[in-house]
């Protein structure tokens, strides 16, 4: 997972970059007394005060100076604008956003920092949008952007222009007409056409129409496109098979501490079914716990194209509830696609013993 420290590091290349591009003419031309303005649409909008912490509600048709560092939190009902030279972002609901450079004060850019939800961009001069694991630049261009942290999702639409997204040091071009998104800690998906039936899970990518309150359709940025279309149509024979998952392992029962016998139990992941549907998968991993409680998920190895391996080693004390400190360990295998759509889950359980006195 990319942290703060790689985020302000792609930054860092970003705007030494832009500089070294057009820096020298702009700061030539450049009015320094400009600087960033917040618009209160709605009176459901904080200015977040980036020196004292502050947080400023700011009424309906009101406006405030931004300045680097400073912020906007709109809430579910709100939608905020932000101008900055050049780059204008329509801030919607359920959205943080901070100021991290205005282009007459530090660089010939617009730096903004998402940790979530959804803006749209006019923009003339060279915009930056980040996040903690993926960057968005745009410059002459009208695209929109949408964050949702708890999943670690952000999926970018273009409506004009040229847009680029980078994560995991892969950078995707978009333009008119496409989208991509990025799950944290994978590299963009896409460029793919702008189409509503390309996007994996509607949970997960909302209906536009609900990111901004009604104020951008789904289909102004979004063609339904081709519903027949996918990777699971076709008519050669045996295509459909289903995907599956066998798991096995090496041992029925598993000791800890000072017990004899085995300590850990190795866990193999199989995967059954067409090349076609087990080229789709992406990760495994596992889970396990006793008692009804999680203990522990990780990635698993990936030691072939069709098979994953895990250890676990379980750090079990006694618990006066099982008897004889006796009870069972339960681990769960998920097989995902590049989208993070669950494409098949299975699940084993051992022995756990606890060796008294």
């Amino acid at each position: 997972m990319s942290g703060r420290g790689s985020r302000m590091g792609t930054f860092a290349v970003v705007v030494l970059v832009l500089v070294l591009a057009g820096g020298a003419w702009w700061w030539l031309t450049a009015d320094d007394g400009s600087g960033a303005d917040l618009l209160s649409v709605t009176s459901d909008v904080e200015r977040l005060d980036g020196a004292s912490r502050a947080r400023e509600f700011v009424p309906a048709s009101e406006h405030r100076g931004m300045a680097e560092g400073d912020g906007v939190s709109v809430n579910d009902a709100g939608r905020a604008r932000l101008e900055m030279s050049g780059c204008v972002l329509d801030v919607f609901r359920a959205t943080t956003l901070h100021v991290e450079g205005v282009p007459s004060l530090s660089a010939p850019v617009c730096l903004t920092q998402m940790t979530h939800g959804t803006i749209y961009g006019k923009v003339t001069t060279r915009t930056v949008v980040g996040t903690d694991w993926a960057v968005v630049t745009a410059s002459g261009t009208e695209f929109l952007v949408f964050v949702d942290e708890a999943i670690g999702l952000l999926w970018v639409i273009v409506a004009d222009g040229y847009v680029e997204v980078e994560a995991e040091e892969v950078t995707v071009a978009l333009t008119a007409g496409e989208q991509a998104w990025v799950w944290r800690g994978d590299p963009p998906v896409g460029p793919v056409p702008a189409w509503r039936s390309e996007v994996p899970d509607v949970d997960m990518f909302p209906p536009l129409d609900e990111l901004t309150n009604g104020a951008i359709p789904d289909d102004r940025l979004l063609e339904p496109g081709d519903e027949g279309e996918g990777p699971d149509e076709g008519d050669g024979e045996g295509e459909g098979e289903p995907l599956g998952l066998e798991l096995r392992q090496s041992t029925d029962e598993v000791v800890v501490p000072e017990c004899t016998g085995d300590r850990q139990v190795e866990v193999f992941a199989i995967v059954t079914g067409p090349d076609e549907a087990v080229a789709e998968v992406r990760t495994a991993s596992i889970a396990y716990g006793w008692n009804g409680e999680t203990v522990d998920v990780f990635a698993m190895e990936r030691v072939d194209d069709r098979t994953f391996r895990a250890v676990i080693q379980p750090d079990y004390q006694y618990d006066s509830a099982d008897p004889d400190g006796r009870t069972t360990l339960v681990f769960t295998v998920t097989l995902r696609g590049l989208n993070r759509a669950t494409l098949a889950e299975t699940s084993g359980e051992t022995a756990l013993q606890w060796c008294i006195g």
